[in-house]
C-alpha cells in the first residue's frame, strides 16, 4: 500500500486509476445506489434497541420474580427498584438523544458521550441486516449523528492543529478547491489509501481535530477507532463511477466544517 501523501503531492490524474481499497475488495463492478440517509435512520434503530433493552429487563423480572420472593421481600424490592431506575434512565437518555438529533444540537452533553452511540452501532447493524437496510446507508446515517456530537465538542484551533484526510480517488476539481482552502486556512492534509494509512497520518501529525473524507465503510471504522481521543468530522464521498475512482464530496459542507474548526485572526 502506498504511503500517505499531502494534498500538494497528490497528482490530479491519480483519481483515474481503479485501485480498490481494502473495504471494496469484493466489489462486483456495479455502481451502487445512493447511500445518503438522514440521521433519523440511525436514531430510530437506537430507540428500537433501547425499547428492546427495557422489554428484556422486565421479561427477566417476570421470570425470576418467584425466586426473588423466596429469597425475601428485600431482594425482590431491590431488583424492582433496579428495573425502575434502569427504565427511567433509558427513557430520559432516549428523549435527550432524540431531541439532540432532531435539532442537530447536543443537549446535556454529559449524557451524550460519543462512545455511547458507538456502543449501539454493532447492534444496529444486525437489525439493519434483518430489515433489509444496506450497511452503507446505516453508516451514512451514523456518521451524521456522530458529526452532531463532534461539532458540539469542537473548540476553534489554529489551522496547523487540524488534519484533513482525503481519499486518493477524489476527483480533480475537488482537489483544486481543497488546495485553495489549505492556503487560506493553513491546515494539515494527507491523502491516504485506507484505514491503516489514515491511522499512520493521525499518529504522525498529532492533530487536535480530524476532518475525514472517504467511503462510509472506512469512515465508520475510523470514527470508532479514535472517538475517545479526538473529534472526527466525517464526510462520506459520493461514487458516481463506483468506488475508488473520481469520487466527489459536498465541498460546501466540507468548507463549512473547516471554518468552524479553524481559528483565524479575525475570530
Amino acid at each position: 500500500m502506498e504511503d500517505s501523501k499531502t494534498l500538494d503531492g497528490n497528482r490530479e490524474g491519480r483519481s483515474d486509476r481503479r485501485n480498490l481499497g481494502d473495504e471494496w475488495k469484493n466489489w462486483d463492478g456495479r455502481v451502487e445506489p445512493d447511500c445518503n440517509a438522514g440521521p433519523d435512520l440511525f436514531m430510530n434503530f437506537v430507540l428500537l434497541i433501547c425499547f428492546i433493552f427495557i422489554c428484556v429487563i422486565y421479561g427477566l423480572s417476570w421470570l425470576i420474580s418467584p425466586r426473588l420472593r423466596e429469597l425475601g421481600p428485600m431482594a425482590y424490592l431491590a431488583f424492582m427498584i433496579f428495573c425502575a431506575v434502569f427504565t427511567i434512565a433509558t427513557v430520559v437518555w432516549s428523549l435527550v438523544f432524540s431531541f439532540s438529533v432532531m435539532r442537530e444540537k447536543l443537549l446535556f452533553s454529559g449524557l451524550m458521550k460519543g462512545k455511547t452511540i458507538n456502543f449501539f452501532l454493532p447492534v444496529a447493524k444486525k437489525f439493519a441486516g434483518w430489515t433489509g437496510v444496506r450497511v452503507d446507508r446505516l453508516g451514512n446515517s451514523f456518521l451524521k449523528v456522530s458529526n452532531i456530537w463532534n461539532f458540539a465538542c469542537i473548540r476553534q484551533i489554529p489551522g496547523e492543529k487540524l488534519l484533513l484526510l482525503l481519499p486518493r480517488c477524489l476527483n480533480a476539481s475537488a482537489i483544486r478547491r481543497l488546495k485553495e482552502l489549505k492556503l487560506q486556512y493553513n491546515f494539515e492534509t494527507a491523502v491516504v489509501g485506507g484505514g491503516e494509512e489514515a491511522r499512520h497520518a493521525v499518529a504522525e501529525k498529532s492533530p487536535e481535530i480530524v476532518i475525514a473524507v472517504a467511503c462510509e465503510r472506512d469512515l465508520v471504522s475510523g470514527v470508532c477507532d479514535v472517538a475517545e481521543r479526538m473529534p472526527v468530522l466525517a464526510f462520506p464521498n459520493q461514487r458516481p463511477e463506483g468506488p475508488c475512482r473520481n469520487t466527489v464530496v459536498n465541498l460546501s459542507e466540507l468548507e463549512g466544517a473547516i471554518k468552524k474548526c479553524v481559528r483565524t485572526s479575525a475570530t
